[in-house]
């Protein structure tokens, strides 16, 4: 870092690039207790909702790279439940709580 009181002229470029395609490998309906349970013994941080379904994925690493290589992303797993009625956290039992993430309306 240089002591000049000249103003920095990097610039940054930013190009949007969405996804072009998505390939699920296992599509599942599942009861929502088994889906909460499933999210929550497995790491998973949060579920998402849109149009009165929760919805939780499976993703490896190396999907992003395969991603950036091929134009293409994979899902390992989208397991899915109905909920008319969205709210913030889902409980299964006495401390076993996950949140809900709203995702309607978001765009590629």
């Amino acid at each position: 870092m240089s002591n000049s009181s000249e103003p920095i002229k990097d610039e940054i470029k930013a190009t949007y690039v969405p996804t072009r395609k998505l390939r699920i490998l296992s599509l599942d309906k599942r009861p929502l207790e088994d889906l909460i349970w499933c999210a929550i013994t497995s790491g998973s941080h949060k579920l998402y909702w849109i149009g009165g379904y929760v919805i939780c994925t499976e993703v490896y690493e190396e999907a992003f790279k395969y991603e950036v290589e091929k134009g293409e992303f994979p899902i390992s797993q989208v397991c899915y439940s109905e909920l008319p009625k969205y709210e913030r956290m889902l409980e299964l039992e006495k401390g076993s709580r996950i949140p809900l993430v709203k995702v309607e309306g978001l765009r590629a």
